[in-house]
């Protein structure tokens, strides 16, 4: 490490700063790779609802916790510039293209009938409104911590806006390694897609707005496919259909 801008880098950071991207660069990467592992080797799968409330809870831990390194760093992630309407609109063309961009994938995604795509497909009206309640944890919390926190921090370690943001958009693929490389790859490319939108906005406002719809709308998206299709998962509670195969990518 250089010796003079070794301690003034950790010290831009700080230990709070620090423990936060390592949090998120190895932990939350591989706590989620794991758990890929152990619905691979389930027998039964748990209720969704119940799921998607424990998903629910560990959003809103990890917003709490975003927020506080955010003061600890002196990071202000809430400035006074509202969007303008020009900013709503395109974060709402935005969203649609996406939508438009990942349909066909996520129909591919029901016909390879992937056993993971059990935990995205709310289907009862509780289902679907916890989804929309996860969604929204999501969609703030999310930009808060890998578009507003890690993105800061790495700013100033690098001190080169694209890099942080490329960083940044690696670390939050990898915390979907829950679900296939392939999906990991087009989460990166979705993380730059909203880092350009909080920073031509000047505020994380509208990539949230974006990464909100867009989440409810994938959720939906796949219970009407998986509705239309037939989709049973292997091991999911009241499955009467013959169990279906696991895909490698999807």
């Amino acid at each position: 490490m250089n010796p003079v801008l070794g301690p003034f880098i950790a010290e831009k950071v700080g230990p709070a700063g620090w423990s936060f991207i390592l949090f998120h660069t190895a932990f939350v990467p591989w706590s989620t790779y794991r758990s890929r592992g152990k619905v691979g080797a389930m027998k039964t799968l748990p209720p969704l609802a119940g799921y998607l409330q424990s998903v629910l809870i560990s959003q809103l831990v990890l917003m709490a916790l975003a927020l506080l390194i955010a003061r600890l760093c002196g990071i202000g992630l809430f400035p006074r510039i509202w969007p303008r309407p020009l900013h709503a609109l395109v974060g709402l063309a935005v969203c649609a293209a996406l939508v438009a961009f990942m349909f066909p994938r996520w129909k591919r995604a029901v016909e390879k009938g992937s056993r993971r795509l059990y935990f995205f497909m709310p289907r009862s009206g509780r289902e679907k409104a916890i989804w929309v309640m996860v969604a929204a944890a999501a969609g703030v919390g999310e930009e808060i911590a890998y578009r507003g926190v890690l993105y800061a921090l790495l700013l100033r370690l690098t001190g080169t806006w694209w890099i942080a943001a490329l960083l940044a958009a690696v670390v939050f693929g990898a915390a979907h390694a829950f679900q296939s490389g392939r999906s990991m790859v087009i989460i990166f490319g979705f993380s730059l897609v909203f880092q350009a939108l909080m920073l031509w906005s000047g505020a994380l406002y509208v990539s949230m707005l974006a990464h909100f719809l867009y989440d409810v709308v994938a959720g939906l998206n796949y219970s009407r496919l998986g509705r239309q299709m037939g989709f049973r998962a292997e091991g999911a509670p009241g499955a009467e259909n013959p169990p279906v195969a696991e895909a490698t990518s999807g």
